[in-house]
């Protein structure tokens, strides 16, 4: 079954302004905070008086779906070709000239924003302007292909890629915003995106639509019919641009950032405010021109008003009224401290273009009958007044004067005017709409009660609560409206989308079960477990050797304490060449070298000998490696001796030498300089839980790079460069043939919160009389408690239960070893997805914001 175009894009349009508002209470907080709102002010100021520029179209955009329209009606393919043509033709030279007047611009900011920007704002000003200009520029030519997706009524992948738009926006620009890149990283993303939307777009149009483009043979008398046409909307664009923009561009010049910040945030509410109304009503556009083309039925198109009206007011009377009543604590979330003034801004904005949202399908009306002459000079001399209102309230009354005089102009022109010429000269019954509008008040009067009682008597400054009543009033406004004010047409449209909402719901929640019952099977394997093993939570009391370990300092102890009785550990260590190889240690100072984490396969030739050969002898042997490695060393001695303690650990899986050996050569190349010292684990940088990679080089020079931002543990931990044999390991679970296991424990801070300090804390799993042993003989020296539930605190780590899953490239990784350097490698197999990268870098700004 196909799917309803309309349905789907009015769907993907909310789902996308649906996200956008969550997005934006996430990120705007962030964006005015992490700008300052100086530069906040600068971007907005710089952004509205460049989009001006967008007035180069000439208003051809939106005349290009009522002629091609009717072309289609009349099956010319070749006309359509020659339309595509001349529109591609238009909006190329209108792109050169804008980028020439755009550089006029770029060189003369100095002389236009002297009186309102410092110095360095009209340095950034200047860089701004230049990347804006360029975006202008490459969304005329874009345009084209838009136009032509929406006049074949392909609105399920056009929303698709502004939803993309939506989530990608934030995600982009939030790092860089976060690594200081300031107002200059927004236009960059704005850039990115409008060229990748324009390469996606152009691709669909050409290879599913069979767009077609002729330069030639152009219609002249057809040129000069959509001139005219266009012409009137350019009038409308100036209008809008003026309305707007004026207010911002006003204060700018006269007021400076502060005040145009405050301005701008109202503003942006303002504009997701009128998204909400205009994502109908442009779903309905070819409809009209249909309706128009082959009827001109009047009958018809008012019954469409009505229904579009209704609905578009169903949306935005919530919006409006929960700004009204909870505007403040709204704003504070958005902008913080500063920005109070943005509340009456808001208001004076949303509730004046209200009027014209709610019949905004109207003006797609006006444009498929060639009805629009009046509506675009009657909103050119209004724009005119705003100018004149704007100008002297800006300089009295700041950014509530230059709302003000926007407000004004929006009731004279909406309220007033529009409505006489709908009813009296378009043919469109508007005392029968604004009844059908007036059918509501009873609906929104009984939430509007419970808002007056908010505002009168409740304490919004602190947020939750005000999310609190926020929910309220929401569940207050959704049943007055389905007992007061829906009809039976909106009834069924609604239930339609709810049960559609909870059948997706539905399937959401099987996946997250899926999901859940995997995460369960940790459990499962744990249960089917003898567990006789006990364990206790511990760590090194001194502090610097804990520091030099990978967790808890644990294994250092055992080792001394074996070294002591004359003993000899065997573990895993360093070779000069930063091999890792196991070795015997009979001296401390060889000791430390078995300090911390390997994260390599470890060569063991002949350490199976020469232990059992120490062994024979009665030295005392202290064996640390993989589980594998003891299997190994126990299957080689055959019988077991009392003189030896074998210690394992749980292993997420040894990663190849030679792709460790691959890495090393990449940082030696890089740095140009041999490395002298290499930690898998440094604690130094960010604690325990966020330990880093550690390298010193011959030089002196140090990196220390976290998990996020090393090449080698980011491959180590995606799975693909395992030894294969970890993929299918049978060593597995919480009994073991070593006598000790050792781990970190990574829910101490859950579990045992008093062990836990971020510096590390081992897991310590005893097998045996012998480890029991052992781990009686350093308690002295360890800060320890008992663990009640051996179950739980292994299932924090399901390397001990289950194996590494082969990444599905393992082996395409492995082809291009020799082909690609590391970070190509690391980059086209390993990279962190986007949304991770994203949460990541949100949490380090909500900390370093909010803390």
């Amino acid at each position: 079954m196909g799917i309803d175009q309309k349905k789907a894009g009015v769907v993907l349009s909310y789902l996308a302004m649906g996200i956008n508002s969550i997005v934006s209470i996430l990120y705007t907080p962030f964006m005015t905070r992490l700008l300052g709102q100086s530069e906040y002010g600068l971007y907005n100021i710089v952004f509205s008086f460049v989009s001006y520029l967008g007035l180069m179209s000439l208003g051809f955009t939106g005349s290009y779906i009522r002629f091609y329209t009717r072309q289609k009606l009349r099956g010319d393919k070749e006309s359509i070709a020659s339309l595509n043509g001349m529109y591609m033709l238009i909006f190329i030279c209108v792109s050169l000239i804008t980028l020439v007047i755009g550089t006029v611009f770029v060189f003369n900011v100095d002389l236009i924003f002297e009186r309102g920007l410092t110095e360095q704002e009209i340095q950034t000003a200047q860089k701004l302007i230049a990347l804006l200009v360029f975006n202008i520029a490459l969304t005329f030519p874009a345009s084209v292909f838009d136009s032509y997706l929406m006049a074949n009524e392909k609105f399920f992948f056009h929303r698709l890629i502004a939803l993309l738009r939506t989530v990608l926006n934030p995600l982009l620009a939030l790092p860089l915003l976060f690594m200081g890149f300031k107002s200059i990283s927004l236009v960059i993303v704005t850039t990115v995106l409008t060229i990748t939307s324009l390469c996606v777009n152009s691709y669909y149009c050409f290879k599913k639509l069979q767009m077609k483009f002729s330069f030639r043979n152009f219609e002249l008398g057809q040129l000069k019919e959509i001139s005219i046409f266009s012409s009137y909307l350019f009038i409308s664009e100036i209008v809008n641009q003026i309305n707007w923009s004026v207010g911002k561009v006003v204060l700018g010049i006269t007021a400076g950032t502060a005040a145009v910040a405050v301005f701008s945030l109202g503003a942006q509410l303002n504009t997701y405010y009128m998204s909400f109304s205009t994502s109908i009503s442009t779903v309905f556009l070819p409809r009209i021109n249909a309706i128009v083309a082959r009827t001109n039925d009047n009958s018809e198109l008012n019954s469409l008003f009505v229904k579009v009206g209704r609905i578009q007011f169903i949306v935005l009377s919530f919006i409006s009224t929960t700004l009204i009543f909870f505007g403040t604590p709204i704003i504070r979330i958005f902008g913080g401290e500063g920005y109070e003034l943005s509340y009456p801004v808001t208001l004076l904005l949303v509730l004046p273009v209200t009027i014209p949202l709610v019949q905004n399908i109207g003006i797609e009306i006006q444009k498929a009958k060639n009805m629009h002459r009046f509506r675009s000079l009657t909103y050119f001399f209004l724009a005119v007044l705003n100018v004149i209102l704007t100008i002297p309230l800006s300089s009295a009354y700041g950014p509530v004067g230059a709302a003000v005089g926007t407000a004004v102009s929006l009731i004279i022109g909406n309220g007033i005017m529009m409505n006489w010429y709908y009813h009296k000269k378009v043919g469109i019954d508007i005392i029968n709409f604004w009844k059908e509008i007036l059918r509501f008040l009873p609906a929104v009067a009984v939430p509007s009660i419970f808002g007056v009682c908010v505002l009168l008597f409740a304490d919004t400054s602190n947020i939750i609560f005000a999310i609190f009543l926020g929910g309220i009033f929401a569940l207050i406004f959704a049943v007055s409206m389905w007992f007061l004010g829906f009809n039976k047409y909106e009834k069924a449209l609604f239930k339609g989308l709810l049960i559609s909402a909870l059948r997706l719901l539905k399937r959401v929640m099987g996946k997250m079960k899926n999901n859940e019952s995997q995460q369960n099977s940790i459990e499962n394997i744990i249960g089917e477990q003898d567990i006789s093993t006990r364990a206790i939570a511990a760590y090194n009391t001194d502090e610097e050797t804990r520091m030099q370990s990978s967790s808890g300092g644990v294994f250092s102890l055992l080792a001394n304490d074996t070294i002591k009785a004359g003993g000899v550990v065997v573990g895993a260590v360093f070779d000069d060449d930063f091999n890792v190889v196991h070795s015997f240690a009979e001296t401390k100072v060889e000791l430390i070298k078995m300090y911390g984490s390997k994260y390599v396969k470890s060569k063991a030739e002949g350490c199976y000998k020469k232990t059992k050969e120490l062994l024979e002898s009665g030295r005392r042997v202290y064996f640390s490696g993989t589980p594998c490695q003891i299997a190994a060393l126990k299957a080689f001695l055959k019988n077991d001796y009392d003189n030896l303690l074998c210690q394992d650990i749980i292993c997420h899986g040894t990663p190849e030498p030679s792709v460790w050996s691959k890495y090393l050569s990449y940082i030696e190349e890089k740095y140009n300089f041999r490395a002298k010292k290499i930690s898998f684990r440094d604690k130094s940088m960010d604690g325990w839980l966020k330990s880093s990679f550690a390298a010193e080089f011959e030089n002196g020079k140090t990196i220390k790079e976290n998990l996020e931002n090393n090449l080698y543990l980011k491959v180590f931990l995606s799975d693909i460069a395992l030894t294969r044999s970890c993929y299918n390991c049978s060593f597995k679970g919480i009994s073991r043939q070593a006598d000790i296991t050792l781990a970190d424990f990574w829910g101490v801070q859950k579990e045992y919160p008093e062990m836990f300090d971020n510096k590390g804390t081992s897991l310590i799993l005893i097998h045996s009389d012998k480890g029991q042993c052992a781990i009686e003989a350093i308690k002295q020296e360890l800060k320890f408690v008992e663990v009640q539930d051996v179950k739980k605190a292994v299932s924090y780590n399901p390397a001990a239960l289950r194996p590494a899953s082969m990444h599905p490239k393992r082996q395409e990784f492995f082809e291009d070893m020799d082909k690609l350097a590391f970070d190509e490698l690391a980059k086209k197999y390993c990279s962190e997805t986007l949304s991770e990268r994203f949460t990541t870098l949100l949490k380090k700004a909500y900390r370093k914001i909010f803390r």
